[in-house]
């Protein structure tokens, strides 16, 4: 059942304590979530710095639950940043890294989709691809098998 990107921070902003520490990159979904999550420490916001790097979120919450294994990470993607470096949820089970990775998933591209539009440069954001959500979903499933 699709929930709407308000509801998912709202729900996020009940269910972590104020000792959570967000880790995301770029994008519609860490700009919503900049608008509406409930940040109170300093250092509790760890973002890439609008340099454009898809696939960063990932490897950063490792990084950052490597760095300081007692913080609460709770890292936030959209689908297309979660799908560039999905494989190092390998390298977090392989380490027992934990963490939270909240994944809000329009199936959009859309940042760099609205981007292109605005411009007249629509290329390489068809992504209406036929049993799209199966394929990604499967993929999910084979990295639950692998302890992630």
């Amino acid at each position: 059942m699709p929930v709407k990107p308000q509801r998912v921070y709202e729900e996020m902003n009940k269910a972590f304590g104020r000792d959570v520490c967000y880790v995301t990159t770029i994008g519609l979904s860490q700009i919503a979530a900049a608008q509406m999550l409930h940040v109170f420490k300093d250092r509790h916001w760890i973002n890439c710095g609008q340099a454009g790097p898809l696939g960063w979120t990932l490897p950063a919450a490792l990084g950052v639950c490597a760095a300081d294994p007692e913080r609460n990470v709770v890292a936030i993607s959209g689908d297309f940043d979660f799908q560039f470096l999905i494989e190092e949820l390998a390298v977090g089970a392989q380490f027992n890294i934990p963490y939270v990775h909240v994944l809000v998933n329009n199936a959009y591209l859309g940042l760099i989709r609205q981007s292109q539009r605005a411009f007249d440069m629509d290329y390489c954001v068809q992504l209406a691809f036929e049993k799209y959500q199966l394929q990604r979903s499967e993929r999910l499933r084979r990295r639950s098998r692998q302890g992630c």
